[in-house]
């Protein structure tokens, strides 16, 4: 028999600094993500953040869930995000997962979303029945230097043994392919500047306003300082070293969040606000509110990133800067289409139908912490 144990938000702290926790070879929650849940600004202390599965006191399986809000009507209406779904490999196909959500819906009254999922953990969604498309965003990401010992690894045995030729030979291929690097030129375009800003001010904050209200998130300057300042990712040694025992994204060599600017030098006219986030040698634009003038602006500063950086390739869901980035020449070696899936409980759909009209950007979920 499978025992249920749950963890509110309130406990959260204790729990991470239990002997119980400590002893996990598995570990059900990150010590970046417990930080960050903590400090969620949409968060309340009886929030059920964490579902534990034991068998024989033994931990066979948890879920995750953070606090989220979206707008209807003028008015906040809170809901949970699943977040991190994991069964021991001996318990699976058992009804687990199945479990713990079943305890996770009557906890949030049916008020869940997800996004940024597994395909293990969508079949256990599909298979109840609760959940439907709410919104798709397709984009591409494209690719500019070798990153085989990244990509190959995840998808077969035979390359993860083989983790360290595939290095090799990245190394290689780099280093004959990156000679082209030196003779591309960006353009630079004297009327616009593009910086970086540690922080949203006021004048920011008029800019973003009309934007807002076309999204289902509206976040405010609270949420994306929750956002930039508790990422789940850490680069610390300690964290390289516990990373394998928890089976979500913790740790990376570099990582890092920011908000950047793009304004008329004569005017100081905002034209466009960015919130990019670089980690390793990849980068992706989360939440991107733009004049369409900025574009062309914001195409050449991500060239000049890639240049610079070396970066191995670029993730980008929003349709105007995707369409500069493929008529102009940009030196990839490759594109891919990507499309992000949005999923909402039904029941959630129908207390507020309207949520269905209103757009999401690629950060929202928990895509924008790692």
């Amino acid at each position: 028999m499978v025992t249920i144990r749950k963890i509110k938000l309130k406990d959260l702290e204790t729990f991470i600094k239990s002997n119980e926790y400590l002893s996990f070879e598995e570990k059900p929650i990150s010590e970046a993500r417990s930080i960050s849940y903590l400090k969620n600004p949409n968060a309340d202390d009886n929030d059920i953040v964490l579902y534990l599965g034991f068998k024989n006191n033994k931990l066979i399986g948890y879920k995750s869930i953070f606090a989220d809000t979206f707008i209807s009507n003028n008015s906040k209406v809170k809901f949970g995000w699943l977040s991190g779904t994991w069964t021991h490999q001996n318990f699976r196909r058992r009804g687990v997962s199945s479990l713990l959500f079943e305890e996770v819906y009557k906890d949030w009254r049916g008020r869940l979303m997800y996004t940024n999922y597994a395909k293990e953990s969508k079949a256990v969604y599909d298979k109840t029945g609760k959940f439907e498309l709410l919104n798709k965003l397709e984009g591409y990401r494209y690719y500019f230097r070798f990153c085989f010992k990244e990509l190959l690894p995840p998808k077969s045995i035979f390359w993860k043994k083989n983790k360290n030729i595939l290095g090799y030979l990245d190394n290689i291929l780099n280093l004959i392919f990156d000679f082209r690097f030196k003779l591309f030129k960006v353009k630079r375009f004297s009327l616009y500047k593009f910086e970086k800003i540690e922080k949203l001010d006021i004048e920011i904050e008029s800019f973003l306003k009309p934007y807002k209200k076309k999204e289902l998130f509206q976040r405010d300057k609270k949420i994306f300082e929750w956002i930039i300042n508790y990422p789940w990712i850490k680069t610390d040694s300690e964290t390289k070293e516990n990373s394998e025992q928890y089976h979500f994204s913790s740790y990376a060599c570099s990582f890092e969040t920011n908000w950047h600017k793009i304004y008329n030098r004569n005017t100081h006219k905002i034209l466009g606000v960015a919130l990019i986030n670089a980690r390793d040698k990849q980068l992706k634009i989360p939440y991107f509110y733009s004049n369409p003038e900025a574009i062309l602006t914001l195409k050449n500063e991500i060239l000049k990133l890639i240049l610079s950086k070396k970066l191995n390739y670029i993730t980008i869901y929003n349709q105007e800067l995707n369409e500069s980035l493929l008529n102009g020449k940009i030196l990839k070696l490759k594109r891919k289409k990507f499309t992000q899936n949005y999923f909402v409980s039904k029941e959630l759909l129908k207390e507020f139908p309207e949520i269905k009209n209103l757009s999401v950007q690629s950060g929202d979920g928990d895509v924008v912490f790692t």
